[in-house]
């Protein structure tokens, strides 16, 4: 492809950017041969963002990621609901995620962490959240339920931490079985014991 020049002040010539069609065909052709896949591009992103969805070490905490949610997360009927209430609207589907361990159906009791990824504070915490996770449940009498811990990326899901009144990092709370009232645990005091406690 020639492209054309442009003739510099002090006589030399500099060859143009291709153009923006040029471009935007090359990128066509790259998604239509599957080269390029913009969902992997976006999952990809998604995943730096978060703390434990790839550490082997973190499996006693349940990163929340709506492609592995149940699909009551994103229904439908926040979407009827929105349009009656502001017809012509945009829905943003976003705005209207509902992690399942928010909602009182069939949850035990739980403790949720809500933290950001970039928080120097947030990942020197995240050791200790998951032996929390680990002492906690290994001291539970027999017939109490076990004790669910999940973690919420607010860089992921900006919309979920401001509907739940996130104002620092890490915000840790905890929901007793079939509630969806939060106890607000602090972190400096956050203890097995403590958390038994506000459960119990």
């Amino acid at each position: 492809m020639k492209g054309s020049y442009d003739q510099k002040p002090n006589g030399r010539r500099s060859r143009r950017c291709p153009s923006a069609p040029y471009l935007l065909l090359c990128f066509a052709l790259l998604l239509s041969l599957g080269m390029l896949e913009p969902t992997q591009c976006r999952e990809a992103d998604d995943r730096s963002r978060l703390l434990y969805a790839d550490d082997p070490g973190s499996t006693a905490i349940l990163e929340y990621q709506l492609h592995n949610a149940p699909s009551k997360d994103y229904s439908g009927d926040d979407q009827k609901r929105a349009s009656k209430e502001q017809p012509g609207s945009e829905y943003d589907e976003e705005r209207h995620i509902k992690p399942y361990f928010l909602l009182p159906d069939n949850n035990g009791p739980r403790v949720v962490q809500y933290y950001s990824p970039w928080s120097g504070h947030c990942q020197f915490f995240k050791a200790k959240y998951i032996a929390l996770a680990k002492e906690a449940n290994v001291r539970l009498p027999d017939d109490q339920p076990e004790i669910t811990f999940h973690a919420v990326s607010c860089s992921v899901y900006h919309w979920v931490c401001m509907q739940n009144n996130v104002k620092e990092f890490p915000t840790i709370v905890a929901f007793k079985a079939g509630s969806v009232v939060p106890h607000p645990l602090k972190e400096k005091e956050l203890t097995a014991e403590s958390i038994a406690e506000t459960l119990g």
